[in-house]
């Protein structure tokens, strides 16, 4: 109605004035929106920025997290391997690691000590077998290739006459016609009685001595006898201490004047070391690691009996021996077999106490 009213001039006015109002209005919305548009990229950028700040977190934390795991696996791997070493290490035992009992062909030694008096004497036959073998064995080698320089005319070599070879050595000419000149030197080498000193004996029944009062002490058995180890100079207190014991040496001295006298006493000492060995093997409760040769005291010889052979040692300077100076029967070889038989006890008993002491 009021367009309709005005004349076409001011309509055209009124068209204007509502075409720029239009316009401004449109220029504010575009203005708006460019303040809206200036706020989205900063918004953009600052959410971009914060991603990068994330990834490059969340990089960080992989690889920390990487590393943890590394280093997790590497912890537990010590630790496996820490725990087979203790378990490893749990199954150790000082006493069986550090006393070694052995033997030495028959005679049992203990720290390569040998304890014993003499062997067995090697037949003759069996030396007589054993060179046939040897030469049976040579028989079978090849022929020797000519040496340097030739064989000469006379089927001698040349080499023969260098005074550098160790055929022409003075010593090796002496041990040949040692060798060949006497043919029963082999028999006489071969029958001879290997015997242990006295000075060896006391050595080896020094570490027995040790040996027992450390196994005394690991399993809590009170023995009869108080043990003083001294190495080869040992010795015992029989029926109790320093105090109100006897005291007697585990050991032997040859060159006394008291020859018979300390032998008496020594075995006196031995049947008491014997006594403690009897008292560690009668407190086994695990019967399955029982010593292997029974033990008895011999009251009509005052000795000990080991697997049925009596523990006793015949001195070379004793009356049983015979013209010869040798002694009589087989007395040598039976404490032999007697120490052999001792010997074995005491690694069932280190045996034992590695497996019922061992946290002790």
């Amino acid at each position: 109605m009021f367009k309709r009213c005005l004349d076409p001039t001011d309509k055209m006015m009124v068209d204007e004035i509502y075409k720029e109002k239009d316009v401004q209005r449109l220029r504010d919305k575009l203005q708006h929106m460019k303040q809206k548009r200036q706020q989205l990229q900063a918004l953009q950028s600052e959410v971009s920025k914060c991603q990068e700040q994330t990834q490059h977190r969340l990089d960080e934390l992989y690889l920390e997290r990487q590393h943890s795991v590394e280093e997790l696996e590497s912890i537990l791997k010590e630790k496996r391997a820490i725990h087979e070493f203790l378990e490893l290490s749990e199954k150790w035992n000082v006493i069986n690691d550090s006393v070694h009992i052995w033997h030495q062909g028959p005679f049992a030694t203990i720290h390569n000590c040998r304890l014993g008096s003499e062997a067995p004497v090697v037949p003759p036959h069996a030396s007589t077998e054993a060179m046939r073998n040897k030469q049976h064995h040579q028989r079978k080698q090849p022929p020797p290739s000519p040496p340097r320089g030739g064989w000469n005319l006379f089927g001698s070599s040349q080499v023969a006459n260098d005074p550098s070879s160790p055929s022409n050595h003075p010593a090796a000419n002496a041990s040949n016609a040692s060798s060949n000149g006497n043919g029963n030197n082999n028999h006489a080498g071969a029958s001879s009685v290997p015997k242990v000193t006295w000075p060896e004996i006391n050595a080896a029944l020094g570490h027995v001595v040790l040996l027992v009062q450390i196994l005394a002490q690991r399993s809590q058995v009170t023995l009869p006898h108080t043990l003083q180890p001294m190495g080869a100079s040992s010795k015992i207190y029989l029926n109790g201490n320093a105090n109100s014991g006897t005291l007697y040496n585990v050991h032997f001295e040859e060159s006394s004047l008291w020859g018979r006298s300390n032998l008496r006493n020594f075995h006196t000492a031995l049947n008491g070391v014997c006594d403690c060995i009897w008292q560690l093997a009668q407190s086994q409760t695990d019967k399955t690691v029982a010593v292997p040769h029974h033990m008895v005291y011999d009251k009509s010889k005052v000795h000990w009996k080991i697997g049925g052979v009596i523990l006793v040692h015949q001195n070379q300077n004793n009356n049983n021996q015979n013209g010869n100076g040798q002694q009589n029967g087989t007395a040598g070889v039976d404490f032999t077999r007697a120490c052999k038989y001792l010997l074995t006890n005491l690694k069932w008993l280190v045996a034992y106490s590695v497996k019922h002491h061992a946290q002790r």
